[in-house]
This record gives structure tokens, sequence and C-alpha cells, in this order.
């Protein structure tokens, strides 16, 4: 199958494990859209340590934690939902 004429000599998207060196990354993208979207059930932006208790709670339930990538930058984070304590849903 062949890409898309607009994607075309992009790079190609990658999805991988999430690490402790993501969360910097992880935690930016997050605050953005919880600062600037228009649908999220947070009202406040979380920092770095919030964002690493998650991950150990995600990697400790044994759920997944991806990342995008694309040229070796970070683009967005996808992690099992049931993470999360049911004050923190």
């Amino acid at each position: 199958m062949s890409p898309c004429a607009a994607c075309k000599g992009s790079p190609p998207i990658g999805i991988r494990p999430a690490k402790d060196a993501d969360m910097g990354a992880a935690t930016a993208i997050y605050a953005h859209h919880v600062l600037e979207g228009v649908v999220f059930f947070e009202t406040k932006a979380l920092n770095a340590a919030d964002m690493r208790r998650r991950r150990a709670d995600v990697v400790a339930n044994r759920l997944p934690d991806l990342i995008a990538t694309e040229d070796n930058s970070v683009l967005q984070r996808g992690l099992g939902e049931g993470a999360r304590t049911p004050t923190e849903r």
C-alpha cells in the first residue's frame, strides 16, 4: 500500500512503549490540552511529578502506556484508562 500524496516525504509516525524520559514532553502536551482544549475533564495542568506517578500506576497495573513519535519527537501519549483512581477520572 502506498502512502497518500499529502504524506509523501513525511517521516513515519512510530508507536512505542513510553519511557520515564518521555514524561517531560508528555506533561507539556497534556498541559496544552488541559489549558487550551475545550473537551477535557481536568481543570489544571499536571506537573512532571504527577505525570511520573500516573505512569508508575500504569506500569504497576500492566496497562498500555504508549508514545507516538515522529522524527524522534514525542507527539502524543496514550495510556490505560484503568490506571486512574475514581477521583482522577
